[in-house]
């Protein structure tokens, strides 16, 4: 059991599959290998096995929250949110202090519209893991969206203040491009680009910052080159904007 563990946080996943099943077979009733197994097949994307060897965990030992977490991202990941969310609310009546439970519920919330309960899950899991940048991102999309906008600033200079991640960067132009603040927005926007220079977010930002000011050549040169790459949507639709523009500006003209 413990080799399967330290090789499971390692993320050796057929390593700590092999040992765990080993631990089974020395004792069938190891109601922690068994966890560990179920674990083992999550990461492998084996989802039905996962499933099936959590729910005999659960089972055998039902005031384990973390099982019950661990059936709520099964059943989120195969598409099933309502008993996802049984069994996450399951996990938290066993451990309301359980941040792991309060951030796979707060996903869970997010991607099913409920913005402001998600914030509120999310807000709940920072007590867990203070430092992580995905749980501050995460919050500061569910604020954003539940119409926050400086509580959402705030999440996402959090986590770019932990980690310099083109995601945050965006973000952060984005909103101050909402709110009309173009010249912070192009900042973070190069500053995102500076990490990531195919970031095809951003550079669809900085054509729509460009178009704004009436750069329409430097915008259809970007957006151009975005779609030579990849035919990614919001470039296709910002490009068909542009030559509206185009049209409707040649058309204007004496």
């Amino acid at each position: 059991f413990d080799l399967g563990e330290v090789h499971l946080r390692k993320g050796a996943y057929d390593e700590a599959e092999r040992h765990s099943r080993r631990a089974l077979e020395l004792d069938p009733f190891y109601n922690y290998a068994r966890h560990n197994l179920a674990v083992t097949y999550f990461h492998q994307g084996r989802y039905a096995e996962s499933e099936q060897e959590a729910l005999e965990t659960a089972k055998e030992n039902p005031q384990r929250a973390d099982t019950q977490v661990l059936l709520g991202r099964i059943y989120a990941q195969t598409q099933r949110p309502q008993r996802a969310a049984d069994h996450l609310r399951s996990a938290l009546e066993l451990d309301p202090t359980s941040g792991m439970a309060h951030y796979y519920y707060g996903r869970l919330l997010y991607h099913q519209g409920h913005y402001a309960k998600a914030a509120r899950e999310l807000q709940l899991a920072l007590a867990w893991q203070p430092r992580d940048f995905w749980l501050h991102y995460e919050l500061g999309r569910a604020l954003q969206q539940g119409g926050k906008p400086d509580g959402a600033l705030a999440a996402y200079e959090r986590a770019l203040a932990l980690e310099r991640r083109p995601e945050a960067a965006n973000a952060i132009g984005t909103l101050h491009l909402l709110a009309g603040r173009t010249a912070p927005a192009r900042t973070r926007f190069r500053e995102a680009l500076a990490l990531d220079p195919g970031n095809l977010s951003a550079r669809v930002n900085l054509a729509l910052l460009d178009l704004g000011e009436g750069r329409l050549e430097e915008a259809v040169t970007t957006l151009r080159s975005i779609l030579d790459e990849s035919d990614y949507p919001p470039a296709r639709r910002l490009l068909a904007e542009a030559y509206l523009r185009a049209v409707q500006k040649e058309g204007a003209a004496p």
